[in-house]
Parts: structure tokens; C-alpha cells; sequence
């Protein structure tokens, strides 16, 4: 219930941020395919890139490598106790 709040709420927040807009008389359509625009767009896209090529890109990928593998494989052998007859309590004897 929490959850579908929050999207009601960001969704409203969208509509007032667009009546606004609108009210000072500002053309989203006409600011985003402005030349200055799109290469602001541009150049964060390529910043964008730049850093995660350069600093991080490695570090994402040995994270990914050593503890996601290992948090995941821990989570399918709990899940093959707990289908096994095991349980929860059994689950946290074994480790």
C-alpha cells in the first residue's frame, strides 16, 4: 500500500512540476531539442561513460565477482534446506 502511495505522490509531484512550467511560460519540447541542450545532454552522457570506464567499472565488477556470486550462492543453499525440511533455525546452525 506504502509503495503505491509514493508512485501516486511522484506522479503528482510530475503533474505540478509540469503546470509550473507551463505557467512561466517555458516549452519543455522546445528547451530539450534546443542545439545547447543537447550538447549539455552530450557531454554528461560522455562524462557519464568516461567515469565508469575509468574508475568505476572495475571495482563494480570485482564486487560483482566476489561477493554477489558468493551472497547469491548463500542464498540458493538456504533455499535448498528450507525445501529440504530444513527451516530457517536449520538454515543458521549450518553457517
Amino acid at each position: 500500500m506504502n509503495a503505491r502511495r509514493g508512485f501516486l505522490q511522484i506522479i503528482l509531484i510530475i503533474v505540478i512540476a509540469l503546470i509550473a512550467i507551463g505557467y512561466f511560460g517555458l516549452n519543455i519540447r522546445e528547451i530539450l531539442s534546443s542545439p545547447n541542450v543537447q550538447d549539455n545532454l552530450a557531454y554528461a552522457w560522455e562524462l557519464k561513460v568516461h567515469v565508469w570506464q575509468t574508475y568505476l567499472a572495475g571495482p563494480a565488477s570485482w564486487v560483482y565477482e566476489h561477493i554477489l556470486k558468493f551472497l547469491w550462492q548463500l542464498f540458493l543453499d538456504g533455499l535448498g534446506d528450507i525445501q529440504n525440511g530444513g527451516g530457517p533455525s536449520a538454515l543458521m546452525e549450518s553457517y
